[in-house]
């Protein structure tokens, strides 16, 4: 193992270089196949210890420009590690493993950082060392270890500015290269002084790096965009809306810095995301003023890709959400509409537009009434999809009879009945069935208390439907024996 670190920065004896190149041809060995917790935590420890004492570490006049041996070592040990992380990638939380090889790589990149002579850096080398840094910074605030990825961010400015003091100066290609290297690694300071809940830090680094957006290229600007958007979803989780609008705005005009015809389908993708992340922002932040900008961004969603469903839910939260004294009722039912008549029905849409008719209802029982017709009819039935006839006709069933008993809102229901069974040719199962007789039964039940007896015979030839003769014989001849006891009384 590596002796430990002197209390001041010392040039490594020979004895400790070769420490230092076992401990990473040791690491190589275990890394691979190590999953015990307790080894794990052990060799974490070590290499915490490790990495306090290596980055205090130079080279004493070494024979070249780079130390051969190290550098080899620690790019074997920095390959195998990134390899190892990729296998495990996706894992949440984290494992213990992870972790260690998080640690594994930093300790890579200081061996490379050690094993270059500072004083005779080529460009080249500088830009690698750079990188290295950048990568490792960002793995150690994935992993929460912020010291960490403070120091390794503090190494990749370091190098950056040693590029730009090269005596023999720099070509546009390279300078170019330069800025990138310096917006990622300011942009991982932003997102580690997030990390940290130093938003005065993040605003900082904010303006740094939007100095820098021109030359970013369209992945690093399309990663800018999305650290923007975390920081703006987060803000607005903790109920901080008037921050959460300010962030969510940068990632907005972050993302529309470019043509939409060069973004990747990803950013495609979170363009949309952070449109309807920033509606919702300025809705929630209960201003006139926030209403009229959510307003003015569905517009121009609508007028930019049409009657997608995305854009259409975002509609109808706006028209629940108008600061206006009375519903709009009408809008409401008519982007209903639109949402029916254009979206691809699926099981999580068919949920959607249950819910937002349940609202409809209510608002305007007689538009819920027309809207989910109109459902059941051009996407429900012609679906054949048995579940969802059945939902879709106990739930307008309940409208029905949570009304006002008329001719006509009996007839409308019917009507569903006499279509399901033309066109379906099948009975709803028993538990539908019985579901819908049982409403109806309360309500022939109330129309004979209220002597209403022509409505009450008009609800038992609903029940009576033949789609309905699931519920079995004997309430099939218990509501034909009310029938003509409704007829009945209703001659004498």
């Amino acid at each position: 193992m590596v002796p430990p670190a002197n209390s001041s920065p010392a040039a490594p004896t020979e004895r400790r270089t070769k420490a230092i190149i076992s401990f990473c041809q040791e690491l190589q060995k275990q890394l691979p196949s190590i999953s015990n917790q307790l080894d794990i935590r052990n060799l974490t420890n070590e290499l915490e210890n490790q990495i306090c004492a290596i980055k205090t570490y130079s080279l004493r006049n070494p024979d070249s420009h780079r130390h051969h041996k190290l550098d080899t070592v620690g790019t074997n040990l920095w390959n195998l590690c990134t390899q190892l992380m990729r296998q495990g990638q996706g894992e949440f939380p984290p494992k213990a493993k992870s972790k260690l090889l998080v640690l594994a790589r930093t300790f890579a990149f200081f061996v490379l950082a050690l094993a270059q002579r500072s004083d005779a850096n080529t460009l080249g080398d500088l830009v690698r060392l750079a990188k290295l840094a950048v990568k490792s910074g960002k793995s150690c605030i994935e992993a929460e270890r912020f010291e960490l990825a403070l120091l390794l961010l503090q190494k990749a400015a370091d190098y950056n500015g040693a590029m730009q003091k090269l005596p023999e100066g720099l070509p546009e290609e390279e300078l170019q290269e330069c800025k990138r290297l310096e917006a990622e690694y300011l942009m991982l300071r932003m997102v580690l002084s997030w990390k940290e809940d130093r938003l005065d830090v993040t605003d900082h680094m904010y303006s740094k790096v939007e100095k820098l957006e021109r030359i970013m290229g369209i992945p690093l600007m399309e990663a800018f965009a999305d650290t923007l958007f975390e920081i703006g979803k987060t803000l607005a989780a903790r109920n901080d809306f008037s921050l959460a609008v300010k962030w969510l705005d940068r990632a907005y005009d972050t993302i529309n810095s470019q043509g939409l015809d060069q973004l990747s389908r990803e950013a495609v993708e979170l363009r949309m995301a952070i449109s309807q992340a920033l509606v919702h922002a300025h809705l929630n932040a209960g201003t006139d003023h926030s209403f009229q900008k959510a307003e003015n961004l569905v517009a121009y969603m609508e007028s930019e890709i049409g009657d997608k469903l995305a854009v259409l839910l975002l509609r109808l939260e706006l028209l629940l959400k108008s600061p206006a004294e009375v519903f709009d009722s009408a809008g409401f039912a008519a982007v209903l509409r639109r949402l029916i008549r254009n979206a691809d029905v699926s099981e999580t849409t068919f949920k959607i537009i249950l819910h937002h008719v349940r609202i409809l209802d209510s608002k305007s029982p007689t538009l819920a009434c027309e809207i989910i017709d109109y459902f059941f009819g051009t996407r429900v039935l012609p679906s054949h999809r048995k579940e969802w006839i059945e939902k879709v006709v106990v739930f307008r069933a309940q409208i029905a009879t949570s009304r006002r008993d008329t001719a006509e809102s009996i007839q409308s229901l019917a009507m569903i009945l006499d279509a399901i069974e033309e066109n379906n040719n099948q009975p709803l199962g028993a538990e539908a069935a019985l579901s819908l007789q049982t409403l109806v039964w309360k309500k022939i039940e109330s129309s004979l208390a209220q002597k209403q007896l022509d409505i009450a015979e008009a609800w038992c030839r609903t029940a009576l439907n033949p789609v309905l003769r699931n519920t079995g014989p004997l309430n099939i001849a218990k509501l034909e024996r009310q029938v003509h006891e409704t007829i009945n009384w209703e001659m004498d």
